[in-house]
């Protein structure tokens, strides 16, 4: 191809040159400024991030929301606190920072020992707390020194070394709740593993109650400071660096305000002191729970801070089970499971309707001879004509033992099972148990054997395999008087959740009502000498036993054996509001240990309402 050495080839030749070099002398000019900027500019930032600088990032606990009761009283709050932390990549001298943490902190050097093994065991990057909740003296110390080290002119070696301020939970004086509100405790290694949140070792995580059950909510979100270190360990804080360094803040966890009232959980807890036991207190229109006490307990200021190891192994392995939420376990009802066989009598046709003969009547002699055996009545003398309302009222086993083998034992569990027992309640924390309510095919899967005729008689009275929650006792009883509704319990306003309906007679609701409110108002009731001049309330006495009475004798006797007493109650009595549940372990007869209970938290719950006229 002939090439063009026209006048007119040549400039665009030329053109093209003069655009090349000017091209390369752009991209030049770029690479130079580029290289100033890098090497003189910024020069000092790069050579900090290439040399032994290092990047430390401390994570800042949130504080967790605050607990407050229906009427805005604070039950749980956070209070400042440091901790001692160690990050191990930032340490150059082990055996300098022990002698530096035994004079400033009066560490001793078993313990801080006991951390260098720790640290060999995870990723160096992970904190370590040496000492938690440490005086206020001793991290203020160690800030000075941490400040001096800056200059270079201190003799301590403080590399790794923080100190973190922590929120710590407090109560009030005399707290109220501790096994319902729970308890907060470090980051469990399974949790680290497995949660999708993203916890880091030393996070503080719900693990019990509401603290637990809400902990998403309370929790917040953690905070950060990040800092440029040198190789002796010392903040690097020229400008060149600062955009990297910093303080992101926490955000605390939200405040949750609760059902509960605490002046009314503190009657509560003030009749079970001494005893062990639970009382459960429930609006029966919205299901709002007022009191979920549980005695024994322990005092969770104690538990919010330092504590030691024989402290804490004392507490655990205490007989009386300071850990246990009584009014979430299961125990045998007793009596106070009478109107569910009651209920289950008159919806199934065994008990006919007042004023329609024959309805049921029975003679109690003191008992009930059933498959040559003999059936006690609590009343050794036994009670006479009965018919339902009496036997009710007076708590009639011979009565119930003959309604219950009318029955057996699959209906009545479906009536129990429509009244809650032997589920879970929906209250939402995870110490719930489900009780039991025994049926024929739960014997048959259970233990490979049919149902016996006598065991029907057992359950009819509340004893045999039934269990059922204190908490499920009050969904029981609120659902017999408010007109068949079954609350769903919670203990957060504003989870108000609509009652379900169930398909009992009103007819029959009203007679069983009748009757429980003549258990405390009528001289034949047994809970009687409990009654309120200033409240009227209904309910039903329980006794539980834990073992049979031949049993009981060839063991010696003994408070352990001694039968659990229980009182389910409403009140007021016509226009009930609100329904009680109190049990009292190995207490006796329900109507002298746990009615009286019942009473108090009744009439205490009566005195708020008296500005409004009820």
């Amino acid at each position: 191809m002939a090439q063009d050495f026209s006048e007119e080839g040549v400039k665009e030749i030329s053109s093209r040159v003069v655009f090349c070099y000017g091209a390369v002398f752009v991209l030049l000019l770029f690479i130079l400024s580029r290289l100033f900027v890098l090497q003189v500019v910024r020069g000092q930032f790069f050579w900090i991030i290439a040399s032994e600088h290092k990047f430390k990032e401390i994570r800042i606990p949130p504080p967790r929301g605050l607990l407050l009761d229906r009427h805005g009283q604070l039950l749980v709050e956070n209070r400042a606190s440091f901790d001692l932390i160690l990050i191990p990549q930032h340490v150059h001298d082990w055996t300098a920072v022990a002698k530096t943490l035994g004079q400033l902190a009066g560490i001793p050097e078993k313990l801080f020992d006991e951390v260098k093994r720790r640290a060999g065991r995870q990723p160096p990057f992970y904190p370590i707390r040496i000492l938690d909740d440490i005086p206020y003296e001793i991290a203020a110390r160690i800030r000075v020194h941490e400040a001096m080290a800056q200059g270079g002119g201190d003799p301590y070696d403080l590399r790794g070394v923080e100190v973190i301020p922590k929120p710590l939970r407090r109560y009030p004086d005399l707290p109220v709740g501790a096994l319902t509100l729970g308890l907060v405790g470090e980051v469990s290694e399974t949790q680290l593993k497995n949660s999708p949140v993203g916890f880091k070792p030393g996070d503080l995580v719900g693990t019990s109650g509401i603290e637990k059950a809400f902990d998403p909510v309370l929790r917040g979100i953690p905070g950060t400071i990040r800092k440029v270190i040198d190789a002796r360990g010392r903040e690097v804080s020229v400008p060149e660096v600062r955009f990297l360094t910093g303080v992101k803040r926490p955000v605390p966890g939200k405040d949750l305000r609760l059902t509960l009232d605490r002046d009314l959980q503190r009657v509560a807890e003030k009749g079970l002191e001494g005893r062990s036991g639970a009382v459960v207190v429930l609006d029966l229109r919205s299901g709002e729970v007022l009191v979920l006490a549980s005695l024994p307990s322990f005092d969770p200021n104690r538990l919010a801070a330092n504590i030691s190891g024989e402290e804490w192994k004392r507490l655990i392995t205490d007989p009386r089970k300071l850990f246990l939420n009584r009014a979430l376990q299961s125990y045998p009802p007793g009596s106070t499971f009478k109107p569910v066989t009651a209920l289950a009598g008159l919806e199934e046709g065994e008990v006919t309707q007042r004023g329609e003969p024959p309805e049921m009547r029975i003679y109690c002699p003191g008992g009930f001879h059933f498959g040559g055996r003999f059936f006690r009545c609590w009343q050794e003398a036994g009670h006479g004509s009965v018919g339902l309302h009496q036997a009710l009222t007076a708590s009639c086993d011979t009565f119930f033992y003959q309604l219950g083998l009318k029955l057996g034992v699959d209906r009545i569990a479906r009536y129990a099972s429509l009244l809650g027992l032997g589920q879970k309640t929906g209250l939402g924390l995870t110490e719930e148990k489900r009780g039991l309510v025994p049926t024929t095919d739960w014997k048959r899967r259970t233990f490979g054997s049919e149902w016996l005729p006598g065991e029907n008689l057992s359950v009819a009275v509340g004893q045999g395999a039934l269990l059922v929650t204190p908490l499920q006792n009050a969904v029981m009883i609120a659902t017999l008087v408010n007109g068949g509704k079954r609350i769903t319990p919670h203990l957060i306003q504003g989870q108000e959740a609509i009652p379900e309906e169930t398909p009992f007679s009103e007819d029959h609701l009203k007679r069983i009502r009748e009757a429980l409110i003549d258990v405390v108002a009528d001289p034949s009731g047994t809970a009687y000498g409990s009654r309120s001049s200033i409240a009227t309330f209904g309910g039903k006495t329980g006794t539980a036993q834990v073992i049979s009475e031949e049993g009981r004798q060839r063991a010696g006797g003994g408070e352990s054996l001694k039968d659990h007493a229980w009182f389910v109650a409403f009140a007021p009595a016509r226009d009930p509001e609100i329904a009680v549940s109190v049990l009292v372990e190995h207490g006796g007869f329900g109507a002298s240990a746990a009615a009286p209970i019942a009473k108090a938290v009744i009439e205490k719950y009566a005195e708020g309402l008296a500005p409004e006229g009820k």
